[in-house]
This record gives C-alpha cells, sequence and structure tokens, in this order.
C-alpha cells in the first residue's frame, strides 16, 4: 500500500537527492530523474508492505492508508532507506534517530498501544457531525441537527 509519494520523500530528502540523483547513468529509454524516481517508488512500496504486515493483524490496510501517522512513519523510514542505499555508514544521526522512533511507533501500533484512525477525513466528518458545541460565552450547549 503506498502511504506516500516518491515527490514527498524527495522533498524530506532535500538538497543531497539532487547528488543522489546524478549516482544515476542515464540509458536511451530512461533519465537520471526517471530512474532516481523508480527507485524511490521501489523504496516506498518495500516500506508500505513492512508496514502492512506489522499492522495488518490489527487494521483493515486498505483502510488505514490516509492515515497521517502512518505516513509519516513510511517517510521516516523509507529516507533512511535512501540514504543507506547511498551513505552506507555515513547516515545523519537525525534520519537515523528518526527512523529508530518510526520503528518504535510501528511497534506500538503493532502492539495496540498506538490506535489508528482508519481514515481521519471520514473521522474529522464523522465525529464533527451531531456533536454539542458551545454556541456563547455563557457556554449553552445546543445539539447540531
Amino acid at each position: 500500500m503506498a502511504y506516500l509519494e516518491a515527490t514527498e520523500l524527495q522533498q524530506a530528502i532535500g538538497f543531497q537527492a539532487t547528488a543522489m540523483m546524478a549516482s544515476f547513468t542515464a540509458t536511451e529509454s530512461d533519465t537520471q530523474e526517471e530512474l532516481f524516481q523508480a527507485m524511490l517508488d521501489g523504496v516506498i512500496a518495500e516500506t508500505g508492505e513492512l508496514i502492512d504486515a506489522m499492522i495488518g493483524a490489527k487494521y483493515d490496510v486498505t483502510e488505514v492508508t490516509a492515515n497521517a501517522i502512518l505516513k509519516r512513519i513510511c517517510l521516516m523510514i523509507s529516507r533512511y532507506d535512501v540514504y543507506c542505499q547511498y551513505a552506507r555508514n555515513d547516515v545523519p544521526e537525525t534520519v537515523r534517530l528518526a527512523y529508530e522512533q518510526a520503528m518504535k511507533d510501528l511497534e506500538k501500533i503493532q502492539g495496540g498501544r498506538l490506535e489508528l484512525v482508519a481514515d481521519d477525513a471520514v473521522y474529522d466528518a464523522e465525529t464533527a457531525a451531531g456533536t454539542p458545541e458551545f454556541t456563547s460565552a455563557s457556554q449553552y450547549l445546543t445539539e447540531q441537527i
């Protein structure tokens, strides 16, 4: 399941993405950028498979693809994986720490200590409808109908 777009991962990598892209050799059919994007797509797909495998017993993965927590976890793990491919043992400390935290969060989700909302947008719309709200300074409760 794709939790992230390649362009989002490229933005998270920042200026170093240009240097990473330069390591690809253009072919007659593909440019450096196309090859780099394909590599990013592959990393995102692998990370998505990892996330699906870890949370699949607890959640229907088709219902949580838009979840902001999983998107952030996918971004941190994918960014680490890209750095590992190009920097080998020279992964920035901030990237390594973010990866470790993402893996801890994923384990918390798997263990039920961190709960996911099936679809953030649907959840917000459903919980907002029909809930009491304060309508004045004297805090009278009214219910939307």
